[in-house]
């Protein structure tokens, strides 16, 4: 596939999206669509810039986000089941109602998430330290 038919599919696949909202991000030569809603279980997002996205209702179960950067993102009713936030920058993140249930999240990044006042302790059910 050339340039201008992986430029065509990406457009393609944004269009299609039934969502008015979609983000395109950009590791080397791969592409990941994201948009809030969507189901997106198991990728890896590690060290990716997705600050300031509405991801409102994304499911992010089992995905890789070690040290992404999550800061000011709206994640309101996410599916974080089992992620790995590992060094993830949560500050200013909106996590009101977004499941936690297992992920693996260190403490600092969670005091920032506890700090931005959009977040409380019991939202979460149980979460394992990491870094």
């Amino acid at each position: 596939m050339n340039l201008a038919e992986k430029v065509i599919a990406l457009i393609s696949e944004t269009v299609k999206s039934p969502l008015k909202t979609s983000y395109i991000l950009k590791r080397g030569n791969e592409r990941i669509v994201l948009h809030p809603g969507g189901d997106y279980s198991g990728i890896d997002l590690s060290e990716l810039d997705l600050s300031g996205l509405d991801l409102r209702n994304i499911n992010l179960q089992d995905v890789n986000l070690k040290r992404a950067n999550l800061s000011r993102a709206n994640l309101t009713g996410a599916h974080l089941e089992k992620a790995d936030l590992s060094g993830a920058n949560l500050s200013g993140t909106v996590l009101s109602g977004a499941s936690l249930k297992g992920a693996t999240i260190d403490l600092l990044s969670l005091r920032k998430a506890i700090d931005a006042a959009e977040f409380s302790i019991d939202d979460i059910d149980t979460f394992k330290t990491g870094g």
